[in-house]
């Protein structure tokens, strides 16, 4: 799983950078594990054993940097594209 999220572009803009910070090595596993993240249309489950699940109705095989605020993620795609993700209440 670690292995798909390598960073693989540079964020342009002082105001994104004010709001979210960029995550590297055990910051994304710790961000990531035992946990599900919501999008608009699609929903992502990263388990404890590294296995990924995302269900948007297609396939996505991309390597994406990460960034974090609050309860939220960012993966930051190699077409420079930034799918916004929300944890999933949990319990």
């Amino acid at each position: 799983m670690m292995r798909l999220l390598a960073l693989v572009a540079l964020i342009p803009g002082a105001a994104w950078a004010e709001k979210w910070r960029v995550l590297a090595g055990d910051e994304i596993a710790t961000a990531l594990t035992d946990q599900s993240l919501i999008y608009d249309g699609a929903t992502q489950v990263f388990y404890v054993s590294g296995r990924m699940l995302y269900e948007a109705g297609q396939d996505s095989w991309d390597c994406y940097g990460m960034a974090a605020k609050d309860q939220a993620v960012q993966f930051i795609g190699s077409d420079g594209s930034f799918p916004d993700g929300i944890y999933a209440a949990t319990g």
